[in-house]
């Protein structure tokens, strides 16, 4: 869910059989994971201290401590929350959806110290990704388009040079270019290639930045979330493998 802008560190759900949601941090060198919750993460602030949460069917957020503690729940007055959710590069702030009584669902920023929500895009608005020096917000626009809003309120504007199929992951962490994961590349008898390039947002121009091909190609290989530490040095991602037993069953009449 989250990579650390340091790149040492990541924070992870776990579902079991049963149902059960568990968070959990892990450092990137292999070491244990740490289990701090039961409940779903979305995103770890950047100095390390807290994670964003929310439980099964309740939009209520909450701020879990890393360390000792206990979570909190977050307020939020005036508005419904519902879906992504993450901090400000400050770690005191925050943006999450949520949606006003008779509105669409929108992204809203709030201060972790109290007060009430600010709107930050239009309604309808879907997958946002906040950029790493927290001055805009990417997000899918109700007509499908990507568009940056800067979170200051000035006017947005649509990104430039994204090709069909296309769709963001992630900002760098200057806020000058987005991380831009293409449509997944394969030719037959090969396991598809996913690529990520680095786009400038207001020119198009644009940059290979990562290939990542299947570790095992005949147990599935699908590549979920892509994420990089800060200086674009680290790339952690989800890789689905899937495995099944043959049985050979002799003597049957």
């Amino acid at each position: 869910m989250a990579l650390a802008p340091s790149g040492d560190t990541l924070l992870f759900n776990e579902v079991g059989q049963s149902g059960r949601r568990g968070v959990y941090l892990r450092q990137t060198d292999g070491s244990p994971p740490k289990r701090l919750a039961d409940s779903r993460g979305w995103a770890l602030s950047p100095d390390g201290r807290f994670v964003l949460a929310s439980f099964q069917a309740d939009p209520q957020m909450f701020l879990v401590p890393t360390g000792p503690g206990e979570p909190r729940s977050i307020d939020t007055p005036g508005v419904r929350r519902g879906g992504e959710m993450g901090f400000f590069p400050d770690s005191r702030r925050i943006f999450f959806m949520a949606e006003a009584p008779g509105q669409g669902r929108r992204a809203w920023v709030q201060d972790l110290a109290g007060g009430k929500p600010r709107a930050i895009t239009p309604t309808g608005v879907v997958t946002p990704v906040l950029s790493g020096d927290g001055r805009f917000l990417s997000a899918v626009a109700s007509n499908g388009d990507l568009y940056v809003y800067p979170t200051d309120g000035t006017a947005a504007y649509k990104v430039v040079g994204l090709r069909p199929g296309e769709r963001q992951t992630q900002w760098t962490a200057d806020g000058k270019f987005l991380y831009v994961r293409g449509t997944e590349e394969s030719r037959e008898g090969e396991p598809a290639i996913t690529r990520v390039y680095r786009l400038d947002p207001r020119t198009g121009r644009r940059e290979l930045w990562k290939e990542i091909r299947p570790v095992n190609p005949s147990a599935g290989g699908a590549i979920g979330r892509i994420l990089f530490s800060a200086d674009g040095k680290t790339c952690v991602y989800t890789h689905h493998r899937y495995s099944s037993e043959l049985f050979l069953v002799e003597g049957l009449k």
